[in-house]
């Protein structure tokens, strides 16, 4: 068997192959959607209101939300809010803040027909004004909605920020208003600021506010799986970090969506610990953040609960691959107390290098005593 930096160099390599050929065909597919975008009637008359575009993942929302209230004392109404299915429960219960949202099922997107009846959607609401919030956009989906929308103004951020394509500059051409920024390495939790005081021209002061922080619970809250295998500690990593700490809490509680359930399971038989309540796809992500905000540690990748995690000042160890760690794993420098990032030995963590491509070899680098250590540096 090949030595594992052997293995994650031809797996990077590789990496860089599939991204070559993937782009080609983005391209070609972009510029025939914008076509057929392009051939539809355009509504000109009683354009008003503001269209925010905001289809990414549960982690970006969750690092998105606390723009809300900016965008409802700033923008133009009626406020629509265009965002990844997934997140609707979480809206309606925390954040009901447009006059109308409408919800993107992402795994029916490579249907023509459906993207078709989306673009109708969101063109009907005949917005003057059409933002797209993502630093890194997603060019056959959240732009695509920002083109359908007819909007007069159209609001991104330029594409020389793109991790992948800053050289796709004439992606900015259908914009009316490119937003730059002087730094490439921020984190996202600000970034997210900088694009509400470079649309409307003020000035925020620049502290992560606390959403949740109830009394805590001597309860554990261990996430196993992240979003992608790359970043995504092996299951035999997570059952003998339990069984090293479990002495720690009364309650150890296992966490996840849909695709963690058999992880989960898995980790229960093995342990067979009446400490353990597995949870796996069984908690709202409302429920989630509670869960998160009342417990006395988490152990998570880098995944929504994370970010949760921060949000509600509950002590914290990440385990991650360090893929762009500056723009959502660098919270070290805003709470030290209460926040520890662990990486692979071979990374380099500079700030001003980001890393882009990564492999699942990388983050089983990180050794289980490391993790055990870092808790019981916390709980000491």
């Amino acid at each position: 068997m090949l030595p594992i930096r052997l293995r994650i160099f031809f797996s990077l390599m590789l990496q860089r192959i599939k991204m070559f050929s993937k782009n080609r065909r983005l391209f070609k597919d972009i510029e025939n959607e914008m076509k057929l975008i392009g051939a539809k009637s355009f509504n000109t008359n009683n354009k008003a209101g503001t269209l925010i575009v905001k289809c990414d993942d549960i982690g970006d929302f969750v690092l998105w939300q606390h723009t809300i209230e900016l965008f409802k004392e700033k923008a133009s109404r009626p406020i629509y809010f265009v965002g990844n299915k997934v997140l609707k429960e979480y809206y309606e219960t925390a954040f009901p803040f447009a006059d109308k949202a409408i919800w993107i099922d992402k795994s029916k997107w490579k249907d023509l027909n459906y993207r078709i009846s989306m673009y109708d959607e969101v063109a009907s609401l005949n917005a003057e004004i059409a933002i797209s919030t993502c630093f890194t956009r997603n060019l056959f989906l959240d732009d695509m909605l920002i083109l359908s929308s007819q909007a007069t103004q159209k609001i991104a951020w330029s594409m020389k920020h793109h991790i992948y394509y800053a050289a796709w500059l004439q992606q900015n051409n259908f914009l009316t208003q490119i937003v730059e920024s002087e730094n490439r390495y921020l984190l996202e939790y600000f970034r997210n600021l900088e694009m509400i005081e470079k649309i409307y021209h003020f000035s925020i002061q620049k502290e992560i506010t606390t959403i949740k922080n109830p009394t805590q619970k001597n309860q554990l809250i261990f996430v196993p799986l992240a979003s992608v295998p790359s970043k995504s500690w092996d299951v035999q990593n997570c059952i003998a970090t339990i069984q090293e700490i479990d002495s720690h809490f009364e309650k150890i509680i296992l966490v996840g969506g849909p695709d963690s359930t058999e992880v989960c399971a898995k980790i229960e038989k093995s342990l067979q610990n009446n400490k353990i309540k597995n949870l796996s796809n069984k908690t709202s992500l409302t429920e989630l953040f509670d869960l998160i905000a009342e417990s006395q540690l988490v152990i998570s990748p880098d995944t929504a609960a994370l970010h949760m995690a921060i949000l509600s000042k509950t002590p914290l160890i990440a385990i991650a691959n360090g893929t762009m760690w500056q723009r959502f794993a660098n919270y070290q420098p805003f709470v030290k107390s209460f926040y520890k990032l662990i990486t692979p030995r071979h990374v380099s963590m500079q700030e001003n290098k980001l890393k882009i491509y990564f492999t699942r070899a990388e983050i089983n680098e990180i050794s289980v005593m490391e993790v055990v250590n870092a808790v019981n540096a916390f709980l000491k």
